[in-house]
């Protein structure tokens, strides 16, 4: 009676190698002639080629199993998060077998994708970081040392810098900026801030009451009335009220410095072309004599003395004095 072939479905990688290992075997036993030699090896490479491929749609098949079930379990958390019963409770293992492949076949897209795109690693290996690559030129061998070179630690530089451009200006990008969160939090807040006295006035600081563009026939100033009429605050605490609100706008918005046209203003008279007469903030006027800038009515100054306490510093206009 002939042997029972096994059904393929049946057959395990572990079966695919254990036949390859006897084949091998039966090779290094009995002596082929080379056709016979040359179709064992062929059956050998398919063997383990077999292997290989069942083990490889294990670990795939695994991989989607786990992503259709944390797909599911994250639909289940958002219905859950706006209260609806219905598909709160559902579970990839709850769901029948047409369902099931529904949402497989739609991870097995994407990671076929992904594939293609070289996005995914594969079965046992590992991501390229930048901290890897950097890791391999550190204990790259010495010209001298081994088979490799400058050039090895030359090409893993280039290679490093292709795939991990440097970001000088990341840093300043990921700077905290604390007076911006807490404006952020208070402005995206859904709390009534003018539900409180207090808070009303730690809104009335961060984000503030007036209204510099209203709408049309709105007042600028109706909620800082409304509020003080409501929290009986008088017209003084109103005032310091504005007064930290200006504050905060001062210590939390850049600096512009308007550059200096033709005419001035200039904070250092020495920066002010050495042609014109300028006037100072009492209005005397000042003239470079070649040496210095000089003021007929005055004694000779220092310059940190003139720019203290004379500045800015603007041009006259022609015939002007």
């Amino acid at each position: 009676m002939p042997p029972t072939l096994p059904n393929k479905s049946d057959v395990t990688p572990a079966d695919y190698r254990s036949a390859a290992m006897k084949v091998r075997k039966a090779l290094s036993e009995y002596r082929l002639d080379v056709r016979g030699e040359e179709l064992a090896l062929l059956g050998i490479a398919h063997l383990e080629s077999e292997a290989d491929r069942l083990e490889a749609a294990a670990v795939a098949d695994d991989l989607v199993t786990k992503l259709a079930t944390l797909q599911i379990e994250g639909e289940a958390d958002w219905w859950r998060s706006i209260d609806f019963d219905r598909n709160a409770s559902r579970t990839y293992e709850s769901m029948t077998g047409d369902s099931q492949q529904s949402v497989r076949t739609g991870i097995e897209k994407v990671l076929a994708h992904l594939t293609a795109a070289g996005r995914l690693v594969p079965a046992g290996g590992m991501a390229l970081t930048a901290e890897r690559i950097a890791e391999l030129i550190k204990h790259a061998p010495a010209p001298n040392e081994g088979d490799y070179n400058d050039g090895y630690v030359a090409a893993l530089t280039d290679l490093r810098d292709e795939l991990f451009p440097a970001t000088e200006s990341a840093e300043e990008e990921t700077k905290a900026d604390p007076f911006q969160a807490l404006h952020d939090v208070i402005s995206f807040s859904s709390m009534d801030f003018g539900s409180a006295s207090d808070v009303a006035w730690m809104y009335g600081i961060v984000v503030g009451w007036d209204n510099d563009d209203p709408d049309e026939g709105e007042h600028p100033h109706a909620a800082m009335w409304e509020l003080a009429q409501r929290f009986n605050w008088p017209l003084q605490k109103v005032k310091e009220l504005r007064s930290l609100r200006a504050e905060w706008v001062r210590r939390t918005s850049s600096p512009v410095v308007p550059a200096p046209t033709e005419t001035g203003p200039w904070e250092d008279i020495t920066k002010a072309p050495k042609h014109l007469t300028l006037r100072d903030n009492v209005g005397d006027l000042w003239t470079h004599d070649g040496d210095s800038w000089v003021n007929p009515e005055t004694a000779p100054l220092t310059v940190t003395y003139i720019n203290d306490c004379l500045s800015p510093f603007v041009a006259i206009k022609g015939g002007e004095a």
